[in-house]
């Protein structure tokens, strides 16, 4: 799991948080025996990660991160959308009966923080290039780093093609079985 290719390099806020995510899920997290089988490099990593996911100081860690990023890069959606909600229902828009421009004015940077990530992410790749790839180098960091049989970092060819024939799973009954299968 390397923060380099999760989001240095990709710079794709929004893929690594549902990475990050899926990887908590308590489906995933209670797979004590698979989890002991990471590197403590690893693991350091990904509390690194949990870290940057932490909601606490209205998402500090992930701001301040996302704050050093050099553009372009794909914020993480849902946070612009909490802003922009909070923006609008937490203040006025008329203000003695004129236009309250300091919501206009956060209404304003947040929108075109996200405008200027988008245009300057036009790329060759498709988002869900950019998601399978910042997904791949997560798999691969977390279940090939210490195998014999490691895919190379930079052919990760193998793993792209085995992420993007991946079929999502998102009900909760049918991860818990699964996971319950995999260990009892």
């Amino acid at each position: 799991l390397s923060k380099k290719h999760s989001h240095d390099d990709q710079k794709n806020m929004n893929s690594f948080f549902a990475v990050a995510f899926g990887l908590s899920n308590s489906a995933v997290s209670r797979l004590s025996k698979t989890w002991e089988g990471l590197t403590n490099k690893t693991r350091r990593v990904y509390q690194s990660f949990e870290r940057l996911m932490d909601p606490s100081r209205n998402h500090r860690a992930y701001r301040m991160v996302a704050g050093k990023l050099s553009l372009p890069f794909l914020p993480f959606m849902p946070l612009l959308i909490k802003d922009l909600t909070f923006i609008e229902e937490g203040n006025k828009t008329f203000v003695n009966n004129l236009v309250n421009f300091e919501k206009m004015r956060m209404i304003a940077r947040t929108v075109n923080l996200f405008r200027r990530c988008r245009t300057h992410s036009q790329s060759k790749c498709s988002d869900c290039v950019i998601v399978s790839d910042c997904f791949a180098n997560v798999v691969h960091s977390l279940f090939f780093e210490a195998s014999d049989q490691s895919v190379s970092v930079k052919n990760p060819q193998p793993i792209r093609l085995y992420v993007r024939s991946l079929k999502a799973i998102d009900n909760e009954q049918i991860l818990s079985q699964l996971s319950q299968q995999l260990e009892p």
